[in-house]
């Protein structure tokens, strides 16, 4: 089994009254919930260890938990597990606040809710675990990337607004690629290498980079981010774009779909042959897309050739 990066970094050896602590957690959550738990603080090797017996005492009840995890820290103030426990039980109860006092008593730091919201069941909780990580530091540059990705689904949150300002009011996530290829996608296809470099003749700049060496599908590939958009306002949708072919190329494209049929927009026009850097900016009405969503594509190679782009910015005119 694959397991998730833990919560904490704990030693190898616990004290024995924290797998008191740690059982008294388990048997009253579904097994699935004390399997991902413990992976996450023990590791695998204490997991099997601690694990026996689980599932015949899971009707235990919460509050007994807790009392263990409280004479745990009684016996022992420094016992991680039990400050772990207790923030667990806060949480699951939605006692967010209370969670997050428990767990800095350990020392919990941003990158730790992150990897919990990036293992979250779904985005509203994933949202829990960032704006926990954002009380801690609210200018993290890889918080705002992962709180952005949830943002582009739309979720109503004022976390949203402030993602908005942190990104100068950008709706494309690490437009730079700080976090290499972690906030974009490209439509994968035989015959095409993507990548993420240094652009060329900017040394201090990256870029997406994609090169057909052989045509296998006339729709052509390209980087791309979905969002939610709202039907009927304006955005303005811009990159700058280096290209280097004989044949078809697409800047600034988008594309959603009617009816489940795919309908995709060529702000830019349909290109032909090398051009080096040039800044393109359209602005465009978004129309009433399936679900609202589509799909931005700073640039689309249509053609055996070279694309980069860099700096793409997707935003509302207001």
């Amino acid at each position: 089994m694959e397991t998730p990066q833990t919560l904490i970094e704990v030693s190898m050896k616990w004290h024995s009254i924290a797998l008191v602590g740690l059982i008294g957690l388990a048997v009253v959550l579904n097994l699935a919930t004390a399997e991902s738990y413990l992976l996450s603080n023990t590791g695998l090797a204490n997991y099997v260890n601690a694990a026996q017996g689980f599932s015949a005492q899971r009707s235990v009840k919460l509050i007994q938990a807790a009392a263990w995890f409280h004479q745990a820290r009684a016996l022992k103030s420094s016992n991680a597990g039990a400050y772990r426990g207790l923030g667990f039980i806060a949480w699951f109860d939605g006692r967010d606040a209370e969670a997050f006092g428990e767990w800095q008593n350990i020392s919990t730091t941003v990158h730790d809710y992150i990897v919990f919201g990036q293992h979250a069941a779904n985005r509203e909780t994933s949202l829990r675990w960032y704006t926990l990580a954002e009380r801690l530091e609210p200018a993290n540059p890889e918080l705002w990337m992962e709180i952005g990705q949830l943002c582009q689904y739309k979720l109503t949150d004022a976390v949203c607004e402030r993602f908005l300002a942190f990104n100068r009011g950008n709706w494309l996530v690490d437009a730079e690629f700080a976090f290499d290829r972690a906030a974009w996608r490209f439509n994968r296809r035989e015959g095409a290498d993507y990548a993420i470099t240094e652009c060329p003749d900017l040394s201090d700049k990256k870029c997406a980079l994609v090169e057909i060496y052989e045509v296998t599908s006339p729709h052509g590939t390209g980087w791309y981010q979905c969002l939610v958009l709202t039907p009927g306002r304006r955005y303005r949708f811009s990159a700058w774009v280096k290209t280097e072919t004989v044949e078809q190329w697409i800047p600034v494209y988008y594309q959603g779909s009617v009816g489940g049929v795919p309908d995709g927009y060529s702000l830019g026009g349909i290109q032909t042959g090398f051009q080096d850097w040039v800044y393109w900016e359209r602005e465009f009405e978004a129309p009433e897309f399936d679900d609202h969503r589509a799909c931005f594509h700073p640039v689309r190679l249509l053609a055996v050739g070279r694309t980069w782009f860099h700096s793409a910015a997707l935003s509302a005119v207001e």
